[in-house]
């Protein structure tokens, strides 16, 4: 630890690393390259700064005396406004602020030193033991040296704030210098809220905070100002103000994305213990993986709520199958979809039918609850294939008619044999090898709504690099060029597909785009939808199938028929199944 000062000015300290070593004189210090200089400098006002200078030399005290000043001129109120100053401060002292928990001694260069010291060190023995516990030795003294410094400087910050966020993880000079404010009671009012409401911490100096931060200057009640900011109540913001949230990344672990689902949940369901918030936040990604919808959405908040209440529910969507389950509920609620679909037809157009049916996805899920739903999802591929199967001997009439394809003909990738899937028989065919239900695609397909493609590796004794790929063909947002974007890419039996998989079909994408003129022929059948009928009676072939194969897995669990017609009020529903036969077997020329 160094004491820098001026004749006339009050004591400024800072920790210079790395030291050097007195076995290299100052003829070789003069020679050597640039050094990762990591400073840490407490100012005359008691703010502190971590930054980097790389340079031949430590920076002298004139320079430090110049950053202290600099750095007492700013009032560290607002993210937005500290870091535009700070990169003004960055580019005049040719320097680097640093952030993180500098007590983390990972993010110091201790390797990047001791490499720079042994290049410039004058080792005295010829003995190769000898020379590697030299080197040993000079690592161990870098690491002690940070070590000890860290230490005494610790003792120069002030010791209530600095273990007010020490102990939060929050280790970062911003919002020290935040709370040591220079009036003494906003910076006890500052202390007390980060001590109270720890999750603060993190955001407490961004620009839509900046009405908390007068809340708390002017010691006004805080519970009642989160409350509103967050749109809860002031019972949930102190309960969740006695323990810190835990330290998980990512934009679900923020409080304006977590306040708003906790507050559906009763005060006794928040999460206590570090490993309760774990798995919170681990039931929040499975489920947002598995509606395809936001967390907040009524869909993601009737499953949220089961899963916090059942314990049972919560255990299905933590279990280690969940990966494979969710994919056979996924496919079970595609399937229920399309018949819903089919059903509003009836009555609606095909764009409020969509509509329509994908409410009604949320009301059935809702209604069910997710262990019902798996329950019948773990018995939905072996009925879909006995479905199927019954598909391929009626609607054989079908079987040989062509679709256009994006592609006319497979490619090669990198070893990868890519194959459009082009009709009804090369999708039985890939469903039947890969254990899926790339069957029911059929309409879409027919329909250019996507694509589906065959990809294997040319190495047949290698099983594992297969999958099944879903392409869709995209000019909405991109005036008059056509975009080709990625789908789903699975595995066999709907596992996830290999890593080697997903980067041939990322290079797929990235080929097809390079030669997106050649897809104006695709794309101009796909807008006029020429081959309407055969998408009509597929769908009708296609819906009789998800309807057997719905009523195999369902069995007794719950009545789908009064579902459809006494929650969703729809009109003579087993009427319009029982059309499917007849209507299936009508030839359209």
């Amino acid at each position: 630890m160094e004491s820098i000062s001026e004749s006339s000015a009050e004591n400024y300290q800072a920790l210079i690393l790395p030291q050097i070593s007195a076995t290299i004189n100052s003829e070789q210090i003069i020679r050597r390259t640039f050094i990762q200089w990591r400073i840490l400098l407490t100012t005359k006002k008691g703010k502190f700064i971590w930054f980097e200078s790389k340079s031949k030399s430590a920076p002298d005290i004139y320079k430090l005396n110049q950053l202290s000043n600099a750095i007492d001129q700013l009032s560290f109120e607002s993210d937005r406004k500290v870091e535009t100053a700070l990169s003004q401060i960055e580019y005049a002292h040719d320097i680097k602020f640093l952030k993180g928990n500098f007590l983390d001694p990972n993010l110091w260069p201790i390797d990047s030193w001791h490499r720079d010291e042994i290049i410039y060190t004058n080792f005295t023995s010829t003995n190769i033991q000898d020379l590697n516990q030299q080197r040993d030795l000079i690592y161990q003294r870098i690491k002690a040296n940070l070590t000890e410094g860290l230490q005494i400087f610790v003792k120069s910050l002030n010791p209530v704030v600095f273990e007010s966020i020490s102990n939060r993880n929050t280790v970062d000079f911003r919002l020290y210098n935040f709370i040591v404010a220079e009036h003494s009671v906003h910076q006890r009012n500052r202390q007390q809220a980060i001590h109270s409401y720890p999750f603060l911490a993190k955001s407490i100096m961004a620009d839509e905070y900046s009405h908390i931060r007068q809340v708390i200057d002017y010691g006004q009640p805080l519970s009642e100002a989160l409350a509103r900011h967050f749109g809860v109540s002031p019972a949930l913001i102190r309960k969740l103000g006695s323990k810190p949230l835990p330290s998980i990344s990512g934009p679900r672990s923020q409080p304006e994305f977590l306040f708003p689902l906790l507050a559906m949940l009763p005060l006794e369901k928040i999460p206590n213990s570090d490993n309760d918030w774990i798995n919170f936040h681990k039931t929040i990604n499975h489920l947002v993986e598995f509606i395809d919808q936001p967390i907040n959405s009524p869909l993601g908040k009737a499953i949220l709520i089961e899963c916090l209440s059942s314990p049972s529910a919560r255990d299905i969507v933590l279990s280690p199958d969940w990966v494979n389950s969710q994919q056979s509920a996924k496919h079970f609620i595609r399937a229920i979809f399309f018949v819903t679909r089919f059903l509003y037809r009836t009555t609606d157009s095909t764009i409020d039918a969509d509509a329509n049916a994908h409410s009604a996805i949320t009301h059935i899920i809702s209604h069910l609850g997710i262990k019902k739903i798996i329950r019948c999802a773990q018995k939905w591929d072996l009925a879909y294939r006995e479905a199927e199967s019954h598909f391929a001997i009626s609607n054989s009439y079908l079987q040989g008619t062509h679709w256009p394809t994006l592609l006319p003909d497979s490619i090669t990738i990198d070893g990868f044999v890519i194959t459009p899937l082009t009709n009804v028989d090369n999708l039985a065919t890939e469903g039947e090898y890969m254990n899926n239900c790339a069957a029911t695609y059929a309409v879409e397909c027919s329909r250019g709504i996507c694509q589906l493609w065959s990809l294997r590796s040319e190495n047949k004794n290698n099983d594992q690099h297969r999958a099944t790929m879903q392409t869709f063909l995209d000019s909405t947002s991109h005036g008059t060029k056509l975009i080709v974007r990625l789908g789903e890419v699975e595995g066999y039996d709907n596992t996830s597909a290999s890593k080697e998989s997903k980067v041939i079909a990322d290079k797929f994408i990235k080929l097809l785009n390079n030669e997106s003129e050649k897809f104006n022929n695709y794309h101009q059948w796909q807008t006029s939808r020429v081959n309407k009928s055969l998408s009509d009676r597929l769908e009708i072939a296609t819906t009789r199938t998800l309807y057997l194969a719905l009523q195999k897995s369902i069995e007794s669990r719950f009545d789908i028929l009064d579902f459809w017609g006494n929650i969703l009020k729809l009109t003579a529903v087993q009427d319009r199944l029982n059309e499917l036969d007849s209507l299936s077997t009508v030839k359209t020329h």
